[in-house]
Order: C-alpha cells, then structure tokens, then sequence
C-alpha cells in the first residue's frame, strides 16, 4: 500500500482525495434523502465523509476499521468534507497505525520530564512518598505517558492526560508566587499531579479511544481515589488528616456534584485545583477550535462543551 499522503488537517475545497483513513464515527444524514457520514480520522484530526449514491454498497463497512476513500473534497458550512465517490475496507496490517493515532503536539519525553520536576519539589515527605510511588513505577508511568485526557472533551489524544498534568503544574508553580500564603503548595501540586490518574483505567485506546467496563461502572475520579488510597495506606505512619486532605482533592477536583464529583471543594487546594482544572480544560477546547477551519474567515463552529462560539480575528 502506497504512503499516506491526503491528512485531514490539510485538506482544501477542491482536492482530490485517494487516500486511506479511520473511522471514528458512522451514522445516517437526513436532507430530504438519506446519507451516509463517516467521520474519518488520521494522526493530524478528523475530517467529515459523506455518501448520497448507492449507500445500500456501504451499509456493511463498520466504526473503527481502515478503510481507503475516493473523492473530492467540498466545503459545508465553512468546513471542508468530503463527498466520497468510493470507500472500501482495508486490513489494519496494511496501514501505519502511527500515521492514525491522534497524538499530543507536545514532545511526550519533555513533558514526562517536567512533570517529574515537579514531582521533585514537593517537600512534605510523605507525598514525596506517594508521589514516588507511582511515577518510578515503569508501567504506571508508561500508562500515563500515553493515556488521553477525555475521549471527546478536551485533549482527547494519545499523550492528552500527561499534557494537561504539566499545564496544571505550571499554574500552581505560578500560583507560589502570586498566592505564597495561601496554599499548601505540596499538597496542591501533589493534587494536581494525581487527580486525573484513575483515567489510566477509565480508557482503552489504540487508535480511537473507548470507555473501559470500569470506565463506564466506577469513572476515573473513584478509580482515582482508590489507586491513591491504596498507595497512602502502603506508606508507614502516613499522616491521616493528610490522607484525607489528599482524597479529597481527588474527589472534589470537578468541583460539582452535577460535574461528578461526589462531594464540593472544602479545602482552599481543593478550590484552585477545581478551578485550574477546569480552566485548562476550557482552553485545551479553545486551543482546538482555533485550529480547524473558521466560517466567515474569524469564527469558530459553534461548541456545545462551551456553549458558544469563539472569535479569532
């Protein structure tokens, strides 16, 4: 099979497109007649597909499989898609799985070392402890290195979770010096290096990313809860008011019961870490709306997440 040569990311109204792709996602359309859509995705992003002619041919090629795709690239709604002509299966060994995989832009081995660092100031001994307990571990850190930070809502890439991790530290590396009296700075970055790490479990991802059974039945911010508390009660005389103050700002960190949390922000970390969170979430979402194609030259597609539109001119 040739290379891949058509990505996602820059085709352009007018192209021709011969090339293969990963569905991520196929579903029927409905104008006045039915369609066929395929959500077709490469390591640079994911560009719509549709078929009006002879769908009856297509019904039979599944989500998650390669297929090769013939067409020619149109323009809907300030978006480029593509009105495919033809589409046909492909075997998995036939393709480059790297070439598939949405993946951090960041360097994953810097951001790896950096979040290390951060692991290397915290100065209360017993989360130093703790911390030490999961990133010298090899599995745990190969897991985190390359696990998404959601599977649609922000970051949702290989490498996502440890990219949103090293934007948080560096906020409560900020926040030392705006906020020196504030905070328990061993306590808040060790919050911010945990709290997410039950999505280690949460997700299976290979080259598109799905809840696990554990996912769907327990979700990451329990999962979370019992990893950490498990290593807490691992670690001889561990301070239980400590212990306490750490759970919970695993369990507080999306701030709302309505966000899943199972109890609100109670301790002054708790507060920032939910709000950091949250913010870094928010514009990981912007930072992706920037870079697909705008309508009217500066405006974003509208997002249901932030419940607007953004401009960029």
């Amino acid at each position: 099979m040739p290379m891949k040569r058509n990505f996602a990311r820059d085709l352009k109204k007018g192209d021709t497109v011969d090339d293969a792709f990963f569905i991520a996602e196929r579903y029927y359309g409905k104008k006045n007649v039915e369609y066929l859509i395929f959500n077709l995705q490469d390591k640079t992003g994911v560009i719509r597909g549709k078929i009006f002619d002879n769908i009856d041919k297509y019904i039979g090629i599944k989500e998650h499989s390669f297929v090769w795709v013939k067409g020619t690239v149109e323009e809907y709604q300030g978006r480029p898609e593509i009105r495919i002509s033809e589409i046909t299966e492909v075997e998995p060994k036939a393709v480059k799985r790297e070439d598939f995989v949405l993946t951090s832009k960041r360097n994953l081995d810097q951001m790896v070392k950096e979040v290390l660092g951060y692991c290397a100031q915290v100065e209360n001994p017993f989360l130093a402890q703790l911390l030490n307990s999961f990133f010298s571990d090899p599995e745990f850190l190969a897991q985190f290195r390359e696990c998404p930070a959601a599977k649609r809502a922000h970051q949702a890439y290989l490498g996502g979770l440890l990219e949103h991790t090293v934007y948080l530290g560096r906020l409560v590396q900020a926040a030392k010096e705006i906020y020196p009296e504030e905070f328990d700075f061993s306590l808040l970055m060790t919050g911010a290096l945990l709290h997410d790490i039950g999505k280690i479990k949460e997700y299976e991802y290979d080259v598109d990313i799905n809840l696990s059974t554990q996912g769907k039945l327990i979700g990451h911010i329990c999962l979370g809860y019992a990893m950490v508390r498990e290593k807490i009660r691992e670690i001889k005389d561990f301070p239980a008011d400590l212990a306490d103050k750490t759970l919970h700002l695993i369990l507080a960190s999306h701030g709302e019961l309505e966000q899943g949390s199972p109890v609100l922000p109670k301790i002054p970390e708790a507060f920032f870490l939910y709000h950091i969170d949250n913010l870094d979430a928010k514009l990981a979402m912007v930072r992706e709306l920037k870079e697909k194609p705008k309508k009217n030259n500066f405006w974003s597609e509208y997002h249901k997440l932030l419940e607007t539109d953004i401009y960029f001119g």
